[in-house]
C-alpha cells in the first residue's frame, strides 16, 4: 500500500492523508506559494506528491484589488479549513503515500463600497512602525536582550510627561511571559524604590531573571534606559504563581491583563498589509511612533481624534465607507472611554450640529474626505471590558445634548452636565447613573435597602413609576438598565404612537427614613416627594423638535456598522490579539469587521 501524509502546521500540528492537492480558486484573488512553483490563479490547480525528499509550501491566499481574503474553506478533506493565516504544509522525506486527493480553497469576499487611498508610511526613523516583536518567556528573560522595538521611545514620552503614571510593556500577557514596568511618580526619589514602596497594599509581580527580589530603578541598570530621568524600570518582570493560577480573560493586577496560556493559538488573523491584520472582531493596526508618543504623554485624543484618525484612513482604505462608528481600542488601560461626536443626521430629537453635512467639523477626515455616514468615534481605553463601548454607543445613538428639555433651567433632565440623564428623574437607560444623595451629592449614592448586612452588597436605588402612577424609590436591577421608550423613539426604533410612557423629572427629590453612613446614604422604600415635578413624554418631544427623521437614507438603526479599530505602536503580540479578541466578539455580531452589526 502506498501511503501519503501531510503534516499540516497551523496553530496546532496534526497529520492529514493527501497524494494530491488540488487548489480550487474562486473569485476574488489567487493562491500565493512560498516557493513560486505551486501558484493558483482562478480556477483549479493540481499538486501531485511522491515518495522522496521532504517536502513544504506555504500558501496565502492573496485578493484582488476590491476584495478581502477571510478565510481558507472550511469542509471534509480541506485543508487549513477556517484559518486566516497561511497554510503552511510539509510532508516528511521518504514517506509511504496513500491515493488520495485533498483540497486547498480560499475564501475571497468582494468589497463594494468607495475606497479611500492608502496611508503613507511613517518616516525611516520610526523603529516600531509594523514591527513584530514576541516577549520573553519568563523562564528564558534576560535583562537587556529582546527588549521591545517601543521600549525607549515610550520610556522618553513618559519621562517628558507632567503626570504620574504606571506602564507595561506589554500590557497584555500569557502569564508565562515576562513584562518591563514603567513608574512614574511624584512621590518617588533616589535611584531604586521596592514593589512594596512601590505598591503598598499588594505585590502581585516577581522578578523572573533570578533575583532575590522585586525592586524598580531609575540608574540605568535592570532594564533602566536612562538614569535619573524619574521613570523607575525594571525589565524581566512576570507574575506570581498565585497571579498566574487564578488569570482570566479580563482580570489583571494594576492594570496588566493576564491570560492563560493554553489559550495560545485559539484566535487568528490574516494580514492586510505589512502593519494591518484582521480578524472577525476587527482589524489590528500598527500606527508607529504617533502612538507611543501620544500614550507616553498622556495625550490618547491624538490616537482618536476622528480629524487625524490614521487607523480609521486604513479601514475606509480596505473597507470603504460602510461604519457607522468607530471603536479606537488601544492594547494598554489608559483613561476609561469617551465619545466624539461627528455628524449628526438625525432630526426631531434636539441635535444642532454648527457645520454643513450635518458635521461637528469644519474640514475633511485625514483622508481629504468627508465620509457623511460616519457618526462618531468611541475610545476604549480599557482593554478587558466593553462595557464602556455599550455606554458611549448611547451617546452616539442619543445624544442627550438636548438643551431645556422636557422644561428649561431645572426642569431639563441633563441638568447635571448636558450629556448624561439626570438620576432624579424616572427614565431608565444605560445613560444614566445612580441617585445621589440629595443633601451630599455626588458621590454619596443612594442605597436601597433591601436587608442586605453590609451596605455595599445593596443595589443602587432610583426613581420609578409604580402602578398607581406615584413616584417610589426603588432598587436598581438589571430591568432598570433597559432604554425607556423616549430612548427608543429617538434611536428611531419606534414610532411616537407606539409610546404611552409617561416621565418625571423631581427637582430636590425629598427622602425620609434614610440611615446616613460616610459612603452611602441607605433608604427603605417610600414614595418620593419634590420640590417640584415636572411631567413629560414623547410627545413633548415631537411638539418642540418635530417628528424624527434621517437625512441618510442608508442609516438603519437596527443595523448599526461599528468598526473595531485596535491600535498600537509596534504589531500587537498574541496576547494582546487574543485578548481583544475574546472580550469584544460577544459585543459583535459574526463576519467581517466591515459588515458588524449592533442590534441595539
Amino acid at each position: 500500500m502506498i501511503r501519503c501524509f501531510l503534516i499540516v502546521l497551523t496553530v496546532v500540528v496534526t497529520t492529514l492523508a493527501g497524494c494530491r492537492i488540488v487548489q480550487e480558486v474562486p473569485e476574488g484573488g489567487r493562491i500565493v506559494s512560498s516557493s513560486g512553483n505551486n501558484d493558483c490563479a482562478e480556477g483549479s490547480c493540481t499538486i501531485d506528491l511522491e515518495s522522496g525528499p521532504s517536502w513544504s509550501e506555504t500558501f496565502t491566499g492573496e485578493p484582488d484589488d476590491g476584495f478581502v481574503f477571510v478565510e481558507w474553506k472550511k469542509a471534509q478533506g480541506y485543508l487549513c479549513g477556517g484559518s486566516s493565516e497561511p497554510c503552511a504544509l510539509q510532508v516528511p522525506a521518504e514517506q509511504d503515500l496513500l491515493d488520495v486527493t485533498v483540497y486547498l480553497e480560499p475564501v475571497f469576499s468582494q468589497l463594494n463600497a468607495e475606497r479611500s487611498s492608502l496611508p503613507a508610511d511613517p518616516s525611516p526613523e520610526d523603529l516600531s512602525f509594523a514591527t513584530q516583536w514576541v516577549p520573553s518567556r519568563v523562564s528564558s528573560c534576560i535583562v537587556g536582550d529582546n527588549e521591545s522595538p517601543v521600549l525607549a521611545k515610550t520610556t522618553a514620552a513618559l519621562a517628558e510627561a507632567d503626570l504620574d503614571r504606571t506602564v507595561y510593556e506589554p500590557a497584555v500577557v500569557f502569564t508565562d511571559e515576562a513584562f518591563t514596568v514603567m513608574l512614574k511618580q511624584s512621590r518617588f526619589s533616589g535611584t531604586s524604590v521596592t514593589q512594596r514602596e512601590a505598591f503598598p497594599d499588594y505585590q502581585p509581580f516577581r522578578a523572573v531573571d533570578g533575583a532575590s527580589s522585586l525592586s524598580f530603578f531609575d540608574d540605568g541598570t535592570h532594564g533602566d534606559l536612562a538614569a535619573g530621568d524619574g521613570v523607575y524600570t525594571r525589565s524581566c518582570v512576570g507574575v506570581t504563581s498565585a497571579e498566574a493560577a487564578g488569570a482570566q480573560p479580563t482580570s489583571g493586577a494594576f492594570d496588566l491583563f493576564m491570560l492563560n496560556p493554553s489559550l495560545r493559538g485559539s484566535e487568528t488573523t490574516s494580514r492586510l498589509a505589512k502593519n494591518v491584520r484582521m480578524n472577525s472582531v476587527g482589524i489590528f493596526v500598527s500606527i508607529g511612533d504617533d502612538y507611543s508618543t501620544a500614550m507616553g504623554l498622556g495625550r490618547h485624543w491624538e490616537v482618536f481624534n476622528p480629524g487625524s484618525c490614521k487607523a480609521c484612513h486604513y479601514a475606509w482604505h480596505f473597507f470603504g465607507d460602510v461604519f457607522d462608528f468607530f471603536v479606537v481600542s488601544v492594547r494598554q488601560a489608559w483613561a476609561g472611554a469617551g465619545y466624539t461626536r461627528v455628524h449628526d443626521f438625525i432630526a426631531g430629537t434636539g441635535h444642532n450640529p454648527p457645520f454643513a453635512n450635518y458635521s461637528y467639523w469644519d474640514r475633511p477626515m485625514d483622508d481629504g474626505r468627508e465620509h457623511p455616514e460616519y457618526i462618531g468615534m468611541i475610545y476604549d481605553g480599557y482593554p478587558g471590558n466593553t462595557g464602556g463601548i455599550t455606554h458611549e454607543m448611547g451617546h452616539g445613538l442619543l445624544g442627550i445634548n438636548t438643551a431645556d428639555f422636557p422644561f428649561a433651567d431645572a426642569g431639563q433632565w441633563n441638568d447635571g452636565d448636558g450629556a448624561h440623564i439626570d438620576s432624579d428623574t424616572t427614565l431608565t437607560g444605560d445613560l444614566q447613573g445612580p441617585l445621589w444623595d440629595p443633601e451630599r451629592g455626588f458621590p454619596i449614592p443612594v442605597k436601597y435597602d433591601d436587608g442586605s448586612e453590609y451596605p455595599w452588597q445593596m443595589p443602587d436605588a432610583y426613581l420609578e413609576v409604580n402602578t398607581s402612577g406615584q413616584v417610589v424609590l426603588a432598587p436598581k436591577l438589571e430591568d432598570s438598565f433597559l432604554w425607556s421608550d423616549i430612548f427608543l423613539y429617538m434611536m428611531g426604533l419606534i414610532d411616537a404612537e407606539e409610546s404611552t410612557e409617561r416621565y418625571f423629572k423631581l427637582v430636590n427629590p425629598q427622602l425620609s427614613g434614610c440611615e446616613a453612613t460616610d459612603d452611602y446614604l441607605i433608604c427603605p422604600e417610600q414614595i418620593v416627594a419634590a420640590e417640584e415635578t415636572f411631567e413629560f413624554a414623547v410627545s413633548d418631544m415631537v411638539e418642540r423638535y418635530g417628528p424624527w427623521q434621517s437625512f441618510n437614507a442608508a442609516f438603519d438603526p437596527t443595523n448599526i456598522a461599528l468598526g473595531m479599530l485596535f491600535v498600537s505602536d509596534r504589531e500587537h503580540t498574541e496576547a494582546e490579539i487574543t485578548l481583544h479578541t475574546m472580550v469584544n466578539r460577544e459585543l459583535l455580531a459574526t463576519g467581517r469587521p466591515d459588515l458588524q452589526e449592533q442590534k441595539i
